[in-house]
């Protein structure tokens, strides 16, 4: 069989499905709660923390897990906005994820404009198109 829906979920590498296996079994607590399964759990979410800081060179408290893509988008764009202020300008390929542009056009209701670019046949941005929508923008 050739699978050919990476988009929507990926086969598990044997080194993941080992790992998680114990986990499966004896790990499988809310990291919220402050039972022995849960305290479990913590502490294994917090070793993964650690791993992926390390393995990007920054501190374990800034990294964040999300439930999927989606809330990762819209919690990277929302972050972006505070941190940059009200009123940028975001700009967005047409091609972009459903939940890239919703919550671009969410934060266009907030006091940022958003642009949507258009793109070729190909699915490439329309540079000229991207070069005229920026015109006159301060933020980006």
């Amino acid at each position: 069989m050739v699978y050919l829906d990476y988009n929507a979920t990926t086969p598990v590498d044997s080194k993941v499905i080992d790992a998680m296996m114990p986990l499966f079994a004896e790990g499988f607590g809310n990291p919220s709660s402050s039972h022995g399964s849960g305290r479990l759990a913590a502490q294994v979410v917090e070793e993964a923390r650690k791993k992926v800081a390390d393995a990007v060179g920054m501190s374990a408290s800034d990294v964040v897990f999300t439930s999927g893509a989606t809330e990762a988008n819209n919690l990277a764009l929302t972050g972006l906005q505070k941190g940059l202020g009200r009123g940028i300008n975001i700009l967005a390929g047409a091609t972009e994820h459903k939940s890239i542009l919703q919550t671009c056009d969410n934060l266009s209701n907030d006091g940022s404009e958003f642009s949507t670019i258009p793109v070729h046949p190909d699915g490439t941005i329309d540079i000229d198109s991207m070069e005229s929508i920026m015109d006159g923008c301060n933020d980006v």
